[in-house]
């Protein structure tokens, strides 16, 4: 899942792409109208200081950081992020991506309707047309990578959770300055339910690290307040 701002996530070719060049993001006038980001389990200890990490209510619970009501709190007229505050992975490997073809293999990928690609002034891709990357080309296929492996085990993690029956319904509202805001169509871990699940299925969320991130969630959802 790659959200909305991503228009055409193309594979890249070696051989075709060999003299493309990228222009880096300069600001973030792109996802000022997104309210929500497709939150990493690998990021979850930094992203619950400063957002309400929760869940969707899909088929497959999709963890989500929730960056405002409407529109994305956390940046300015000036499109610049908020200083001090963590900046989702989701953001900053964009224009480029990372998907996992038939048998698991990662594809680098890059946006194709970014404003940047082309551009004179960008950076190089691959050095050559034998695919070697330049030192640009190399540090975006990591973060593309780090950012498709760790979705696969975010998602892992979310259906964990609704297969023990731990997720339920979240509406949450948040009063400030005497006007109501609604967050709705949200799924949160129940704590209570904790204590019915099987010593075996405990053990390993201890194991996994499961426990100490749904204990980052709880604890991310007093940032409601800060959102709006």
């Amino acid at each position: 899942m790659y959200p909305a701002f991503f228009k055409e996530i193309v594979a890249l070719d070696k051989r075709l792409d060999s003299g493309v060049k990228v222009l880096p993001v300069e600001n973030y006038a792109f996802v000022s109208n997104e309210s929500v980001m497709p939150a990493l389990i690998d990021e979850l200890p930094v992203l619950a200081r400063d957002y309400p990490v929760v869940f969707t209510s899909h088929e497959t619970p999709v963890m989500i950081a929730v960056l405002g009501h409407g529109r994305n709190a956390f940046v300015d007229e000036q499109a610049n992020w908020q200083p001090g505050k963590y900046i989702p992975f989701a953001v900053r490997t964009y224009p480029f991506a990372g998907l996992a073809d038939n048998t698991g293999n990662i594809i680098f990928c890059l946006d194709r309707k970014y404003p940047g690609v082309g551009d004179a002034g960008g950076h190089e891709i691959f050095a050559d047309s034998e695919g070697t990357f330049t030192e640009f080309g190399q540090n975006a296929a990591n973060f593309a990578n780090i950012y498709a492996t760790s979705l696969k085990n975010t998602y892992q993690f979310g259906q964990r959770l609704k297969e023990l029956g731990l997720l339920i319904s979240a509406d949450i509202t948040v009063t400030k300055n005497g006007q109501k805001f609604d967050f709705t169509g949200l799924q949160q871990v129940d704590f209570s339910r904790l204590s019915s699940v099987s010593h075996k299925n405990l053990k390993e969320l201890i194991n996994s690290q499961g426990l100490y991130y749904i204990y980052l969630h709880q604890l991310s959802l007093n940032n409601f307040s800060n959102i709006v």
